[in-house]
């Protein structure tokens, strides 16, 4: 039986009349929409409706047709089911003939719409409403062929399935989209990231100045991803391919952890999983977090005492270990699986309560001393003051609608769980899922905590684009929904009131379709280009040793993957560092640098292209860039000048001016 147990084929179980009127709006909202999205986005390519060519006018049109069509189809449907029963008859009896070989179908047919999105000039001509469309229509061919019943074209369960599907492959293949062997950084940060690690598991690869500190940082998160740097020689693209496995796999294992709890059927469980993942990758969520919520819902079970002593405390060593503000992540989500079978009776008493809790205690315990010892600087105040963590300005304007962010986090918030929050608080009120009051107080102070913990976060200088700072929140809803499915065979969906199916639709709906909206076709520069300028890098770090030192700010995947040799590396002053440090306004970090730049200790000097250009409220990020202006471009443009701009691959380079002047005007002071 299906875990949404399908309606029985009569004539009322046709959607009651607002309902169908409703889908008939809101269809049509989502197609005029899409159709302006894509005369909007289309280029100017003639006079026609004062833009368009022939060509693109008659790809317009036959859009427009195409929406039409689909409207006046779904009018059918809704409001005249019989006129298609002899089309209905002929396609569930094509795929019933066609048996098992219908999935691999339904594969292909998911993953066509992320082809067409991330690899060809499609993705740049469609918005939001138009890939809402696209993973509507892609959701109702794969229903179309897995759906088992004999009397229905598509049924609600292989329809919400659809969209799970076509959503965690547009995940899935855009991740692996970034799989080249482009040498140069992908992304601002990107290169760097490689280095640090790979500096991690194997600093022998580089020939390091003297005396020089390995400033490495989150050892769990830089071993994950640095592990394959145990193989000698392995190229960039296979890093990048590790960089999409941890993107996904993590995600999808977590989900199918979780579903595990149920005894749904396989349909409705992966349909579970794949729901649980793209839940998570609204976030999106860091990979080691992941890791160790999956080792607490695999090994944390009630009753089972030692397995879930010694995963608590791995869990907890390993999230701290990545990042110490994940400390009370997997404490707390250990006592919310224990807690799962906890009964109270009414009456009673404090000290029985207290003393049944306390093996829940005893676990979480453990999982905080085992973060605990992960990060040393949580023994020390000190350490702890100094944290730039703690010492970068809140942002909180970037709780609202702004331009580095449209909807802001507490609309994009909303948007993500509200959907999930409601059905969950439904469930416990109309005691489908039984709750007990330590269940309500466990559960909501964890949810409270994450969440309030997860604003702060968000609107720290650096982030507030999206909802990654909200990973602790995030999981700990996918846990719970797990908890409330605990046990159960199917959803009794039929039973549902009209607006909880529309919910849980929208619930569905809503994750697939934000995974349908990331990425945009891979755009590099030609081979020729790459070459000439990984062949000027060369040539002018050769020549700029004999005079002294040469400091990669930035690109230094470059030396990790032997595209640029010979080199003694100055791990000081790495671009993503130096940019945390400029958020905090830390002078007496800088001190140093501007010193080091007034003596031109480094010959030679690679970094992205530097600008001095201070940015107003209205553009993205105003609050980094001016940072990084302040303390980073504007005095290194005083005592350095840029000697080759290589704009392609986005690399600059500089050396020492000769007789720079007034630099130390220009030089910020700070608090620190």
């Amino acid at each position: 039986m299906s875990a949404v147990a399908p309606l029985k084929k009569k004539t009322n179980d046709l959607p009651e009349s607002w309902q169908r009127w409703a889908a008939i709006l809101a269809a049509g909202f989502v197609f005029v929409l899409a159709a302006l999205e894509f005369f909007r986005l289309s280029p100017v390519s003639g006079a026609l409706l004062g833009k368009m060519s022939w060509k693109w006018l008659a790809a317009w049109v036959v859009l427009v047709a195409f929406f039409a069509a689909s409207w006046g189809a779904l009018l059918a449907i809704l409001f005249q089911p019989t006129r298609l029963s002899s089309i209905e008859r002929r396609l569930t009896a094509v795929r019933q003939r066609s048996g098992q070989f219908t999935w691999l179908i339904a594969v292909v047919i998911a993953a066509v719409l992320p082809i067409l999105l991330l690899f060809t000039s499609l993705g740049n001509l469609a918005g939001p409403y138009l890939r809402l469309a696209m993973l509507i229509y892609t959701a109702f061919l794969v229903s179309l062929c897995l759906a088992e019943d004999e009397q229905r074209m598509v049924t609600v369960s292989t329809l919400l399935f659809g969209l799970l599907l076509a959503g965690s492959l547009h995940v899935l293949i855009e991740r692996l989209s970034n799989i080249t062997a482009y040498p140069f950084s992908l992304g601002w940060s990107e290169g760097n990231r490689m280095f640090n690690f790979s500096l991690r598991v194997d600093s022998s690869r580089y020939d390091l100045m003297h005396g020089e500190n390995l400033r490495t940082g989150a050892p769990g998160r830089n071993f994950l991803w640095g592990i394959l740097f145990l193989i000698p020689g392995t190229p960039i693209w296979l890093h990048r391919l590790w960089d999409a496995f941890l993107w996904t796999a993590p995600y999808l294992a977590l989900g199918y952890g979780i579903a595990r709890w149920t005894k749904f059927d396989r349909l409705s469980r992966w349909s579970l999983a794949l729901w649980i993942a793209l839940f998570l990758y609204q976030g999106p969520i860091y990979t080691p977090l992941v890791l160790s919520a999956l080792l607490v819902v695999l090994a944390v079970k009630p009753g089972r005492w030692l397995p879930t002593l010694i995963a608590a405390p791995v869990a907890g060593y390993y999230a701290a270990a990545s990042r110490w503000t994940w400390l009370l992540a997997s404490p707390a989500w250990a006592a919310m699986i224990l807690l799962a079978d906890f009964k109270w009776s009414k009456g009673e008493g404090w000290r029985r309560t207290i003393t049944r809790l306390m093996p829940v205690a005893l676990v979480t315990v453990a999982g905080l001393i085992g973060g605990a010892l992960a990060n040393a600087k949580l023994f020390s105040p000190q350490e702890l003051k100094s944290s730039t963590a703690l010492s970068q300005p809140l942002l909180w304007y970037r709780l609202l609608p702004n331009v580095n962010y449209p909807q802001g986090v507490l609309l994009g918030l909303a948007i993500a769980v509200a959907p999930t929050t409601v059905l969950l608080s439904w469930q416990a009120l109309s005691r489908r899922w039984r709750l007990n009051w330590v269940h309500i107080a466990a559960y909501l102070s964890v949810c409270l905590v994450f969440l309030g913990g997860g604003m702060v976060a968000s609107v720290k200088i650096g982030g507030g684009n999206n909802l990654h700072n909200l990973d602790m929140f995030l999981l700990t809803l996918a846990i719970l929904c797990g908890l409330a499915l605990r046990g159960k065979s199917f959803l009794e969906f039929a039973t549902w009131p009209r607006w909880a199916q529309s919910v849980l639709a929208l619930a569905v709906v809503l994750p697939a379709w934000s995974a349908a909206q990331i990425g945009r076709p891979l755009r590099l520069p030609d081979r020729e280009i790459v070459q000439e300028a990984l062949k000027s890098i060369q040539t002018r770090v050769i020549k700029a040793q004999r005079r002294g030192e040469v400091l990669f700010m930035d690109q230094r995947q470059l030396l990790t993957f032997g595209y640029i040799t010979d080199v003694r590396l100055t791990l000081d002053y790495e671009k993503k560092y130096m940019m945390d440090k400029a958020m905090a306004g830390d002078a007496a970090y800088f001190q140093r640098f501007y010193q080091d730049l007034a003596q031109k200790r480094f010959s030679l000097i690679i970094t992205e292209p530097l600008y001095d250009n201070v940015q107003e409220m209205s553009a993205g990020f105003q609050e980094e860039n001016n940072a990084w202006v302040q303390w980073v471009s504007r005095p290194l443009l005083c005592y350095y000048a840029p000697v080759e701009t290589l704009a392609e691959v986005r690399t600059q380079m500089l050396v020492p001016r000769a007789n720079p002047e007034h630099c130390d005007a220009i030089l910020p002071q700070g608090d620190h």
